[in-house]
């Protein structure tokens, strides 16, 4: 796939953008790392040892891996908008800087990577729900004049992707048909009390910018907080009317607290100080100067799970013994 983008043949350079670079998809990081180590290794001896005599690839149209990138869980987030930049980069201008050749990813790009030039993507295993297939797939072929290209590859030790693979025509020419029905309640117990009050805080910053934003103490006023309140409180007639007066009681008593409480700031990603936010991001640790004011806000819909902290015990208290008079 590599080599292709530059062995077919093409009207002009810029046509071949499209599928130069080759967006990779994998399933686990176990797995993406395994072809990290191909890409230093196998692929390149791979290339000067078989493909370019097999296929009689000219000098002038032999391909090389001089860049590649991750867009996993394993860097940073402000590394993920340079990753996105180096997409962008084109194949066939006059810019000295290169485009990406490969960019190995995870489910993190499902949601919100557009890269309107991506045209070609590998999805290595069959994808855990056929939501995530799709959303994964959807990453290519942005281009009206670039049709995309995916191609999956199968592991025929894996009992799934064998039943993928005997099913391949049937399963894609009825593709939605197979999406998994969703498992979130609408205005569930749980998930308000995980999302509501970022759903008010989030409402409360797009609404009342101009009035609070750059206030020292971020608390809204009594107009705005209406105003969000009655858009709560009809859409969650709308969806569940049974539900509305839990929706409404938890959405005050948060706003109330929040009024008690008078952060001076919203929260962010940054580093932490001993000033309590009205939010930190879900899975880090509260500090303990915050005294539990601080509330614990989840920044992904898919990452839900709780982190949990451990102590080395170092110590076991033993049971107290006494004999038959009751001495210790």
């Amino acid at each position: 796939m590599l080599q292709a983008s530059l062995a077919v043949e093409a009207d002009e350079e810029i046509m071949r953008d499209p599928y130069y670079t080759v967006l990779c998809y994998f399933n686990s990081l176990r797995e993406l790392g395994y072809a990290a180590t191909l890409i230093y290794a196998e692929i390149p001896e791979y290339f000067v040892t078989t493909l370019w005599d097999k296929k009689a690839i000219p000098k002038e149209r032999r391909r090389y891996i001089r860049k590649y990138l991750e867009l996993t869980s394993r860097i940073n987030s402000a590394e993920i908008t340079d990753a996105l930049q180096d997409l962008e980069r084109k194949y066939g201008t006059e810019e000295k800087e290169k485009p990406v050749d490969i960019c190995l990813a995870t489910n993190m790009i499902s949601v919100g990577v557009d890269v309107p030039r991506l045209g070609l993507m590998c999805v290595v295993g069959q994808s855990k729900s056929t939501s995530e297939y799709i959303q994964a797939t959807s990453r290519v072929g942005r281009d009206k004049n670039a049709p995309g290209l995916v191609v999956t590859i199968y592991n025929t030790g894996k009992s799934r992707d064998r039943s993928h693979f005997e099913h391949f025509r049937t399963y894609h020419s009825t593709l939605y048909k197979q999406v998994e029905p969703t498992s979130v309640t609408p205005w569930a117990i749980p998930v308000r009390k995980r999302a509501l009050h970022a759903l008010l805080v989030s409402m409360i910053r797009i609404l009342g910018t101009k009035q609070n934003a750059d206030a020292p103490n971020p608390f809204p006023n009594e107009q705005l907080i209406e105003t969000v309140l009655e858009i709560i409180e009809k859409r969650v007639s709308g969806i569940d009317g049974a539900e509305k007066n839990d929706v409404m009681k938890e959405a005050r008593a948060f706003l109330e607290n929040w009024k008690r409480i008078m952060p001076a700031k919203y929260g962010g990603f940054g580093t932490p100080d001993a000033s309590a936010p009205l939010m930190f991001p879900a899975g880090s640790f509260p500090l303990p100067e915050w005294d539990g004011r601080a509330i614990s806000t989840p920044n992904s819909m898919r990452s839900v799970d709780r982190t949990c902290k451990a102590n080395t015990i170092t110590f076991y208290p033993q049971p107290e013994i006494t004999d038959d008079n009751g001495n210790s």
